[in-house]
């Protein structure tokens, strides 16, 4: 079961790691002051790096989380009724015993 709770954390972790990375460039962005512009020439520095190409693309893959939060929805059910099943057959192991 230890197993199955590790695969679940990570599947979890992966459908949600285009939404953690729009949310980090966007507080990056805030903190450098800067905006993050689609179209044409944006400039955030931060100690000096142009990291503007980076924040763009860090939020332009949020679109893709659209697509994660269901997959992410569904493993997070499907983690709670593993757990559910596992109580109930280590409850009904118990009381069987004499």
């Amino acid at each position: 079961m230890r197993a199955l709770r590790w695969l679940f954390i990570i599947v979890i972790l992966i459908c949600l790691s285009p939404i953690l990375s729009a949310l980090m460039a966007d507080s990056v962005s805030r903190y450098a002051g800067c905006q993050i512009v689609d179209v044409g020439l944006g400039h955030c520095l931060v100690q000096g790096y142009d990291i503007h190409d980076l924040l763009f693309y860090m939020d332009s893959v949020g679109v893709f989380g659209i697509a994660g939060l269901p997959a992410a929805a569904v493993a997070g059910l499907l983690w709670v009724v593993a757990e559910l099943i596992a109580w109930m057959v280590q409850r009904n192991s118990k009381s069987l015993k004499f």
